[in-house]
């Protein structure tokens, strides 16, 4: 995997873009909205809509976040190309699971 940082956007785009569709498709497949998962891993919204964007450079940080939320294995999984098509529903219900449990220790936290 190519690193996140430390590089030109032109040398990372095919990444950050490949990175950018697993990550839009995953989050629509979870039926949640950006602002909602923006909030969990504490980034604006328009943080969370740049890296969707896939034109935008990503700190290493920030997407090892989005894969912890998302019950991924590793951050490598996410630079995959359509990593999004080889999810199960396991991973669905394990992820929601994770999600609401962050959002309601927020709440009560």
């Amino acid at each position: 995997m190519a690193k996140l940082t430390g590089q030109s956007l032109n040398q990372n785009l095919e990444l950050y873009r490949a990175i950018a569709k697993n990550v839009r498709q995953l989050r629509i497949e979870l039926n949640k909205t950006q602002k909602e998962l923006s909030e969990i891993i504490q980034v604006s919204k328009y943080a969370w809509w740049l890296i969707e964007s896939g034109d935008t450079r990503m700190e290493h940080g920030i997407v090892l976040a989005i894969a912890n939320l998302l019950c991924l294995p590793s951050v490598e999984c996410l630079s995959e190309k359509d990593f999004y098509k080889t999810v199960g529903d396991d991973w669905r219900e394990k992820t929601i699971k994770k999600i609401e449990e962050r959002k309601n220790n927020r709440l009560n936290g």
